[in-house]
């Protein structure tokens, strides 16, 4: 069911942070050994954007942090840009 919005109410719920690096951990160690043989640097941002293991999918003004499986909405990365501001 969809609000007014197109938001899929059933998706609003916050994840955990274990739980998606559970799912993933077997692709991620392969992407982070690639990294590693390249002489590459992996920054893992995700600190930033889950706090206390838990990872919201809505921003405090109620708009989706993402627009896909795998995309942060402009108004998302916006706010949270400050974060990588300090990295560099």
């Amino acid at each position: 069911m969809s609000d007014e919005n197109g938001v899929i109410e059933e998706n609003i719920k916050p994840v955990r942070l274990s739980q998606i690096c559970a799912q993933i951990s077997k692709y991620f160690d392969i992407f982070e050994q690639f990294v590693k043989n390249v002489d590459g640097e992996l920054v893992n941002l995700t600190d930033n954007m889950c706090y206390q293991d838990i990872c919201e999918v809505l921003i405090p003004t109620g708009y989706p942090t993402t627009f896909d499986e795998n995309h942060r909405t402009k108004l998302y990365s916006r706010n949270w840009l400050g974060s990588v501001d300090y990295l560099t």
